[in-house]
């Protein structure tokens, strides 16, 4: 076999590859995640939030977290598009750590649950 053949057997392999790859990305697109690292942007530092662990085995609805969607079909933004980790003095959307702990904490106040700040801070 010359250079040539091989070169053009090669880039095709390599575009059948790629063809493949990208047909099976569209295919299985990737689902909801497990755990979520949320950063607070300084501080106590960075928390791994059980996404599943919340939204499934305490059956909360994508809406009860992400306040912005319409509904379940709508793309979920994540809390920092909105909620910045340093928001302008004169912004009327609270902070990163301010809603979430509000949101967390409140979450768990009407759960009934007590939590420490370790429970979330000391993972």
């Amino acid at each position: 076999m010359n250079k040539n053949k091989e070169r053009l057997l090669a880039l095709g392999l390599m575009a059948a590859l790629f063809l493949v790859g990208a047909v099976c990305y569209a295919a299985f697109p990737p689902g909801e995640p497990i755990r979520v690292l949320l950063d607070f942007g300084g501080g106590a530092g960075k928390i791994m939030f059980e996404h599943q662990e919340h939204h499934a085995d305490f059956d909360l609805a994508c809406l009860d977290c992400h306040h912005t969607a319409e509904d379940e079909t709508d793309e979920m933004q994540k809390c920092g598009a909105c909620h910045l980790a340093k928001p302008s003095k004169d912004s009327e959307v609270p902070s990163r750590k301010d809603s979430f702990h509000a949101q967390c904490i409140g979450c768990h106040e009407d759960m009934g649950l007590e939590l420490e700040c370790t429970d979330c801070h000391g993972n």
